[in-house]
């Protein structure tokens, strides 16, 4: 399921906590609903991780390190 999409960073609250909404055809996809608990994952690039994709990261991660060519 290859996409692509801009977002707006907003800030919700007291404290400005930045938030982004995820895409819901990604969330369809991957089987996150409302109340669901993902990984994020980052270093300069965030990645977020649903449940069940940690070995799908784990390729995500090292082709961004350049271990995948």
């Amino acid at each position: 399921m290859p996409g692509r999409t801009e977002r707006r960073v907003g800030a919700n609250g007291a404290s400005q906590s930045r938030y982004v909404v995820l895409p819901k055809v990604w969330c369809d996809g991957t089987g996150i609903g409302k109340g669901s608990h993902v990984e994020l994952l980052f270093d300069g690039i965030l990645v977020v991780v649903p449940p069940g994709m940690k070995a799908a990261a784990s390729r995500v991660l090292a082709a961004l390190h350049g271990g995948a060519r």
